[in-house]
């Protein structure tokens, strides 16, 4: 309980791959702060970068990005695809003042035909990005979405906010 945590699947070159079902427990306490972020490890979250099906699963806790850090996600830094049913995300995000895309679930969603359905977010999610001439995306499901993916029935309950950036999306469901 609020002992700090790393992340799941760091590396972008091999991201973590398997099948997570919660079985509608909560792991409560996560307090997801990387100490040392580095070149592959820049997408912040219960789970770094993921291609993989995690469902029926209820997250609670803080998380704060670190230096270098390109996306943060209560659940998942950078989402590559699969899918993603039954969470609830009740994680404080906080951005760090060079993070640049923040989500309730997941940071950055670049998946072609990955689907993220039945989510919730509860928690409060704030980007602090001052960086000028950067686009900063904060969304109470995801950050920023690429691709061609399926997003059905979700739910923001949070509050959304931006302290700074030149240009800034912000949406309930996506940000950009």
């Amino acid at each position: 309980n609020n002992i700090s945590f790393y992340p799941f699947g760091v590396n972008i070159s091999n991201p973590w791959e398997y099948v997570f079902d919660g079985d509608g427990h909560t792991i409560k306490g996560l307090n997801i702060a990387p100490p040392n972020v580095s070149q592959n490890e820049n997408y912040i979250g219960l789970f770094s970068i993921v291609n993989a099906r995690i469902k029926n699963l209820v997250v609670e806790g803080s998380l704060q990005s670190q230096h270098l850090c390109v996306a943060a996600g209560g659940l998942i830094g950078n989402y590559k695809g699969s899918e993603l049913y039954n969470i609830v995300n009740k994680i404080q995000v906080t951005g760090a003042s060079d993070t640049f895309m923040c989500g309730g679930i997941c940071g950055i969603m670049t998946s072609y035909g990955g689907v993220i359905q039945n989510c919730v977010n509860m928690g409060t999610i704030t980007n602090n990005c001052s960086l000028p001439a950067i686009n900063t995306c904060v969304g109470g499901i995801i950050g920023y979405m690429t691709g061609d993916s399926y997003i059905d029935h979700n739910v923001n309950m949070g509050q959304i906010g931006c302290a700074y950036g030149d240009t800034v999306y912000i949406g309930g469901i996506v940000g950009s």
